[in-house]
């Protein structure tokens, strides 16, 4: 009798705990949601991230609060939203920089001491040159770094950055050895244009209009397909290696958020994706390729893709070299 007893209490635990759980999903949101962004404003996270972020609003009746938390390459938003309270008032618009900034030691967490919501798009990352420089194509550039190891400079966005693993695995593959560059998000693509470094990296929206003035080219583009705003730039996979790196763009919440009211955020993401048009075109306009993806594939890939950051780290002697000790 006391066993019955024991289960039946247990039981109606559960279902006020279920209860109640579904009913603060069915009334969520009952007040505005702050929208950490984890750059600074104007920069394309934070254009995509505002624009995400009205879909979000009209496609959930919602009112969302962008805000700007930058520092640390995300790691100021990334604790912040650790330590939010989860009930789906505190969301972010994350990078791929979550992978990076944990694997070297900035923060003390790993991604899946979050809630990934949804993966929105993803941002192909090209390999930019000057236009006259002598290299037309990623073959001959490996051809001439062989000959001249150590002579030519890969500006990237900073140590660990997203950029300077995408930098790691290239030259890793190719069997070049470069020196590493870290000339900052706003450095890049003045470096290339001033000859103070060689090669690049970074969203396509940020080339684009200097390829179309003839003042850079294209060697690579690190996606699973060619761009068809780029179409006779090769990918990795068609010159023998298997790399896909592109950064992606996506919406978390702080870990244990209710399965109702990541629901309700998934949908609206969703919906933000196919019908939103503002984002829609911006999105185009900049080459971000719109690739939603929640749920178990969402967990499986970003498992797959924390993996790789870890190995490239590894191979750079960067792994969780910023740990506090």
């Amino acid at each position: 009798m006391r066993s019955r007893t024991s289960s039946m209490t247990i039981l109606m635990v559960v279902l006020v705990i279920g209860s109640f759980t579904f009913a603060v999903a069915a009334e969520y949101p009952e007040k505005p949601i702050q929208f950490l962004i984890p750059f600074g404003v104007g920069g394309d996270t934070d254009l995509s991230g505002r624009l995400v972020s009205q879909g979000i609003e009209n496609n959930m009746k919602a009112t969302l609060v962008p805000t700007n938390k930058p520092g640390a390459g995300g790691a100021l938003a990334y604790e912040e939203l650790r330590n939010a309270k989860p009930d789906g008032y505190t969301l972010a618009w994350i990078t791929s920089s979550i992978l990076t900034t944990a694997n070297i030691g900035n923060i003390d967490f790993n991604y899946n001491e979050l809630t990934p919501i949804g993966r929105v798009a993803m941002v192909p990352m090209p390999i930019a040159v000057r236009d006259d420089a002598p290299w037309k194509t990623w073959e001959e550039f490996v051809s001439a770094a062989k000959k001249s190891p150590g002579k030519y400079k890969f500006g990237h966005a900073g140590t660990g950055s997203v950029g300077h693993m995408l930098a790691v695995a290239l030259t890793d593959v190719s069997q070049v050895k470069v020196v590493m560059a870290p000339v900052g998000v706003q450095g890049r693509v003045p470096g290339i244009l001033a000859g103070k470094i060689d090669l690049t990296n970074g969203p396509i929206g940020e080339f684009q209009e200097f390829v179309k003035a003839g003042k850079m080219r294209l060697l690579l583009m690190p996606s699973g397909n060619r761009h068809p705003m780029f179409p006779d730039v090769p990918t990795p996979k068609e010159l023998g290696f298997n790399i896909v790196f592109d950064m992606m763009y996506a919406v978390f919440g702080p870990k244990n958020l209710p399965a109702p009211i990541v629901g309700k955020i998934q949908e609206a993401l969703h919906k933000t994706d196919k019908e939103f048009k503002p984002w829609i075109e911006y999105a185009k306009s900049k080459g971000h390729i719109i690739s939603f993806m929640f749920g178990a594939e969402f967990d499986k890939w970003l498992e797959k893709e924390n993996a790789f950051v870890v190995d490239l780290m590894k191979k750079a002697d960067l792994y969780l070299k910023d740990k506090k000790k």
